[in-house]
């Protein structure tokens, strides 16, 4: 599934994705399986795997499709809620 990366914290390998199918945004962490972690930024549009459980959305395997295609948009929607 395709995701965007809305938040990123890259010094400890978490992010939160907006996924295609605008479910519930799903919670990246390095760890596991990915080691080290992906490097992404805010704007980034990634493949990812995404598991559910109890309480909380969790993408995997995680890849990078472009780098930056909408590194505004996390800006845009800021703009847009404070409207």
């Amino acid at each position: 599934m395709l995701g965007l990366i809305l938040w990123c914290d890259g010094a400890e390998g978490r992010a939160l994705i907006w996924c295609e199918d605008h479910g519930d945004l799903a919670w990246y962490e390095a760890g596991g399986e990915e080691a080290p972690p992906v490097p992404v930024r805010t704007g980034d549009l990634v493949h990812v795997g995404v598991s559910a459980a109890p309480g909380l959305r969790r993408a995997r395997a995680l890849r990078i499709v472009a780098r930056g295609a909408h590194a505004d948009l996390p800006r845009q929607l800021t703009r847009e809620a404070a409207g």
